[in-house]
């Protein structure tokens, strides 16, 4: 098969792992039932797929970021939680990406609107357009500053994971 590869082997059990979580039950009837549910969706969404979208990267990566994206929007949050407190300043930046893979460009765009305190406002081509609280005003070189942060952080890790 064309679509068989390590990244389908990690995904058939990624989401097996995540159905038998969910059904909270780990028999072997189950477990068996969970695979076979995963290949059927996943066969069924690549055949849904043009050729030219299918998604190319690691998935090992991938997951790395997730589990790091968790840490920041916790981090976040309570520095939301202070700037609401004290008063927040809503400013707008421009944060250009290296990432020339469209899917992770949509992964980052929504990795920061789900980090508390910032909101994408517009992806167009490798431009994000981002609504940011902070406890003050930003000049231009904070913007670019606060820019430069996400993609030291998040993008860096996405970048990783292009193939």
């Amino acid at each position: 098969m064309r679509y068989f590869n390590l990244n389908t082997i990690y995904l058939v059990i990624i989401l097996s792992f995540v159905w038998l979580l969910l059904t909270e039950s780990f028999t072997l009837p189950l477990m068996a039932a969970s695979i076979v549910i995963s290949v059927c969706c996943i066969f069924f969404c690549y055949s849904l797929l043009p050729e030219y979208k299918k998604l190319n990267f690691k998935l090992f990566r991938l997951i790395i970021y997730f589990l790091y994206l968790f840490g920041q929007m916790y981090i976040a949050a309570f520095k939301a939680i202070v700037f609401i407190i004290k008063g927040a300043e809503v400013n707008i930046i421009e944060v250009k990406t290296q990432i020339s893979d469209v899917f992770l460009r949509t992964v980052l765009a929504k990795s920061i609107t789900l980090t508390p305190g910032s909101i994408s406002l517009e992806l167009k081509n490798d431009m994000i357009m981002v609504l940011l609280l902070d406890n003050k005003k930003l000049n231009k070189l904070e913007s670019e500053n606060k820019a430069n942060s996400i993609n030291n952080s998040l993008e860096k890790i996405l970048i990783k994971a292009e193939k």
